[in-house]
């Protein structure tokens, strides 16, 4: 049997101005036209393989970065969606990305657009998948109770935090289980299951055409980010919260 992955592995990392870390994945064509990939909640870089493939195909050189308090990355100095489009941008900086592309999956998208406004000038396009706007103005099509749900966890941490802990350690141990049986296995009850959603027609097309050490790297480490709690809450405050920009300005 194989060994396991180890969580976070093949990653570059870059320092913040602030000592801070940043890791990241570097995939799709090198040289190609650059994109920047904000991954989901939770979740990690390793999200992006999904994409990978097929940003080769088309020359992009996709650059997906464990976001701030996930794996290793450090978090961010206060939970709002700018400072971590702030982070973003200076890893765009450091790699001289003058004008690059945005995509933002699911709890990644009011980061992407939090980027797209920062980097109005240099941002070519923006694409979101599955994401919510700031709950503060309640937007069309996300219910009560989800809304009741955000604004339960953000005003009350402390005692969230252990229950989150608990639900993820659930999943994870069962999709550990999964794991030591194949990646394919593990996949399938990921995203049939827990992270179920409109890309659940697209699985098997992925788990067929995947390499099973990449998809075994992306199943540990999202299984890793889920233990990064207080990362998962922070995310809920920027969204409970009000954003400083209106998206429709974009």
């Amino acid at each position: 049997m194989a060994a396991p992955p180890i969580p976070g592995a093949g990653r570059e990392t870059f320092h913040l101005p602030d000592g801070r870390r940043l890791d990241y994945l570097d995939l799709g064509a090198a040289g190609g036209t650059p994109a920047m990939y904000l991954h989901g909640s939770p979740s990690s870089a390793s999200e992006a393989r999904w994409l990978s493939r097929h940003a080769s195909d088309a020359s992009v050189r996709l650059i997906a970065l464990d976001r701030p308090g996930y794996l290793r990355s450090s978090a961010p100095p206060e939970a709002t969606v700018t400072a971590v489009a702030a982070d973003a941008l200076a890893l765009a900086d450091d790699l001289g990305l003058q004008r690059f592309g945005i995509a933002g999956f699911s709890g990644g998208g009011g980061y992407a657009l939090a980027l797209g406004r920062l980097a109005r000038d240099r941002a070519t396009v923006i694409h979101l998948g599955g994401t919510i706007g700031s709950l503060a103005d309640a937007p069309a099509g996300v219910g009560w109770p989800r809304r009741l749900m955000f604004r339960s966890v953000a005003g009350a941490p402390m005692l969230a935090r252990p229950l989150l802990s608990l639900a993820y350690r659930h999943v994870a141990r069962r999709m550990q289980s999964k794991l030591s049986g194949s990646a394919a296995e593990a996949a399938r009850y990921l995203f049939d299951g827990p992270a179920r959603g409109a890309q659940i027609e697209a699985v098997e097309r992925y788990i067929a055409t995947s390499d099973p050490d990449d998809l075994a790297q992306e199943i540990a480490d999202y299984t890793s980010a889920m233990q990064a709690t207080g990362a998962v809450i922070a995310d809920v405050k920027a969204y409970a919260r009000r954003w400083p920009f209106d998206p429709s300005d974009i």
